[in-house]
């Protein structure tokens, strides 16, 4: 919220406020204010995060259909744009982080033991550590890894399929859960 054009605005307009009473009361009150100001900042402009997302992927998918069916219309380029779609993405990770903080400390995990096992197990899960390429050769190092998702999808361009294979259900049924 902090990155918004409007959030100096806020503060300074809430701490420019004339306010009577104990330097106490002062700083109180204006607190009191920014907190106002805040939310109406946040229910203006950051609430409902998923639904945006959603609607900034499917945009961007309805762009990208387009440009399948015309790859050389220009207008279709410059509409497909992914900063709205990284933009909300950024700030959707920073609600989770802050809301996974606001969980530990509400947990009184005072050795971060809960936290530390809550980013692991975050990391595993959004973590690929083992891919196998066309002939089967098991790539485990990050580098390899890397080097094989670009390679594939640069196989991808400027070609289309008659058939798109799917994903083995049995085969990630065995896979950790």
């Amino acid at each position: 919220m902090c990155d918004h054009p409007d959030f100096e605005d806020v503060v300074r307009d809430s701490w420019g406020a004339v306010v009577h009473g104990t330097s106490m009361y002062r700083v109180w009150r204006k607190l009191s204010l920014l907190k106002v100001g805040l939310k109406q900042l946040h229910s203006s402009q950051f609430a409902g995060i998923t639904s945006r997302i959603e609607k900034a992927r499917e945009d961007l998918e309805v762009v990208q259909s387009s440009l399948q069916a015309a790859p050389l219309n220009p207008s279709l380029h410059s509409q497909e744009k992914t900063e709205q779609l990284r933009k909300w993405n950024s700030i959707e990770e920073s609600a989770l982080r802050q809301q996974s903080r606001v969980q530990w400390l509400t947990l009184g995990d005072s050795n971060n033991h809960f936290f530390v096992s809550a980013i692991k197990e975050r990391n595993f899960r959004n973590s690929i550590d083992v891919l196998f390429d066309d002939q089967d050769v098991k790539l485990t190092t990050h580098q390899d890894i890397q080097k094989e998702v670009v390679g594939f999808f640069k196989g991808l361009m400027g070609t289309s399929a008659s058939v798109l294979p799917a994903v083995d259900i049995s085969i990630v049924r065995k896979g950790p859960r």
